[in-house]
């Protein structure tokens, strides 16, 4: 289990004021979610802000690329970037005693007093968790990572990669038309298996290495669905 998972002792019930409906919810919860057949561990600590700020950062940086002329001169051309991005460090308290500091990679909206969630993601297979997304209850609005940080996060927790594949259904049925049409053409299961495998895996190589872009834009529409529809859920996770 992400340690944080063990970030809460003691009672586990707040009573949030959220206009119409006063809701309860526990100090920690968890659910599972299935990305592209990976199975993950989302994690909602949830507690009052006694404290909060906003940071700003900023990435100066120069690259440099060759530019060959006509005549075979190289002339090195350089350009300066400046990447800016905000995150937000934040204090919960949990049962009107314990507090903790929350380093978020995002920034987020709150006032002291709110009721905070953060909700970490955790692939219990590498051991990696990430910080995802926060819920405001008071304000009943969510921040999280924008879609380059949520891409990478779920590249990093293994959402692209091979085995998810793998275990894709979509994938599974391209590997039985595949062994289908080698049975077809040599008689033999077995080969057909053996060369069936084969063939996919180099395929899968290919497909991983040269034509990942495409993989993951035609995957990301309903992945970026679910991962709104849980930083959107507000309610108690069951």
């Amino acid at each position: 289990m992400s340690t944080a998972a063990a970030l809460v002792t003691g009672p586990s019930e707040y009573e949030i004021s959220v206009d119409p409906h006063r809701v309860q919810l526990p100090a920690k919860e968890a659910t599972q979610v299935a990305l592209n057949g990976v199975r993950l561990e989302a994690e909602r600590i949830s507690g009052t802000v006694v404290g909060s700020r906003i940071k700003q950062h900023n990435h100066i940086y120069t690259t440099h690329r060759n530019n060959y002329m006509a005549n075979g001169d190289n002339h090195v051309v350089s350009t300066v970037k400046n990447e800016q991005w905000e995150t937000s460090e934040v204090r919960l308290r949990f049962n009107g005693a314990a507090e903790r500091v929350f380093e978020l990679p995002f920034a987020v909206s709150v006032s002291e007093g709110d009721f905070l969630s953060i909700i970490t993601l955790y692939n219990p297979k590498s051991d990696l968790s990430y910080t995802v997304a926060a819920q405001n209850h008071n304000i009943g609005q969510w921040f999280g990572l924008e879609r380059d940080g949520l891409q990478k996060m779920c590249a990093k927790l293994g959402v692209f990669k091979l085995g998810a594949v793998l275990n894709n259904k979509p994938m599974l049925g391209i590997l039985g038309v595949v062994v289908f049409l080698l049975y077809a053409a040599f008689g033999s299961l077995i080969g057909a298996a053996i060369g069936g495998f084969f063939l996919t895996g180099c395929l899968i190589l290919v497909f991983q290495y040269l034509i990942l872009l495409p993989y993951v834009l035609a995957l990301w529409p309903n992945l970026n669905r679910q991962l709104r529809d849980l930083f959107a859920d507000f309610s108690l996770w069951a």
